[in-house]
């Protein structure tokens, strides 16, 4: 049995939540779901709202979970999701 290999990129860009969400789309379109791989991001904390809502091919992650504030808000918020 073999297994689908993950790939994730931290995501570096600064975009606003519309900005994000054309970024979303484009990647999408992309995307077909048959990949030889998962493929995601790890969006900074003010897009992962828009991005979870826009991902359908792409697993979604925190960017950041470091400082002890963003642990506290960015764990409370991923455990909704």
């Amino acid at each position: 049995m073999t297994r689908k290999p993950v790939i994730f990129g931290n995501w570096k860009m600064n975009k606003t939540p519309s900005e994000a969400a054309e970024f979303m789309k484009g990647i999408e379109e992309v995307l077909t779901g048959t990949e030889a791989a998962d493929y995601g991001i790890g969006a900074p904390y003010v897009d992962l709202d828009v991005c979870v809502k826009a991902a359908k091919n792409l697993l979604i992650a925190a960017e950041t979970v470091m400082k002890r504030i963003l642990v506290h808000i960015q764990a409370k918020y991923l455990y909704q999701c």
